[in-house]
């Protein structure tokens, strides 16, 4: 064997070995670590930005840190960048060759009853489903069922909607048409995202 050859297989080594303590102590500071090709290009990516930022700290001679020193920053970046390359594929093996896919549920997909709610659900004093929930001042608010069914107009629906406590004439009470129209406008401002209530094909 060509003494070139042995130095390369002994450069190998060493190398790996390098890798391999650095690796050791990754999973000594985190455990095992799983994570979709998005956040482990992250982790990457943040190395090799620390690895750069050695290499140029070494080529302009960072003036108060000794050559030697930024060499070995610059070595000690380096095994780092590939720990995490090796950790990468440590992944795929564990989970059967690929990375895992980060979680998405879509609306399509969520299951029955996972939408978020204001507040938990209770009753009034009078056995009507209120949600008692605070508003973005921290203000306290109300979403009440309305006893017009039951009063005035039998088979018909609506809610009280506003601060809980206030006077009912400072409350909105919706009727079941203005409850789907309001949801159809929020709706729409949620999907949108730049504050309009109505799809752009509307006025």
């Amino acid at each position: 064997m060509q003494r070139d050859e042995i130095m390369k297989i002994d450069a190998a080594s060493i190398a790996f070995e390098k890798v391999i303590k650095e690796r050791n102590r990754q999973d000594k500071m985190w455990g095992e670590q799983n994570h979709d090709a998005g956040t482990w290009l992250l982790i990457l990516m943040e190395e090799v930005g620390e690895w750069c930022e050695a290499e140029l700290a070494r080529r302009f001679k960072l003036e108060g840190i000794h050559p030697a020193r930024l060499e070995l920053d610059c070595r000690t970046e380096a095994v780092q960048v590939a720990a995490v390359g090796l950790a990468i594929i440590e992944c795929m093996i564990r989970n059967g060759g690929t990375l895992p896919v980060p979680e998405q549920v879509t609306r399509e997909q969520e299951p029955e009853g996972s939408a978020k709610q204001l507040g938990p659900q209770k009753q009034t004093s009078r056995g009507f489903p209120i949600i008692q929930f605070k508003d973005y001042y921290d203000e306290p608010c109300s979403l009440q069922a309305s006893s017009l069914a039951l009063c005035e107009q039998p088979g018909a629906s609506a809610v009280w909607l506003g601060r809980h406590g206030a006077p009912r004439d400072a409350s909105m009470h919706l009727s079941r048409d203005q409850v789907e129209a309001l949801v159809g406008h929020l709706q729409t401002w949620l999907d949108r995202g730049d504050g309009q209530f109505v799809p752009e094909d509307r006025p």
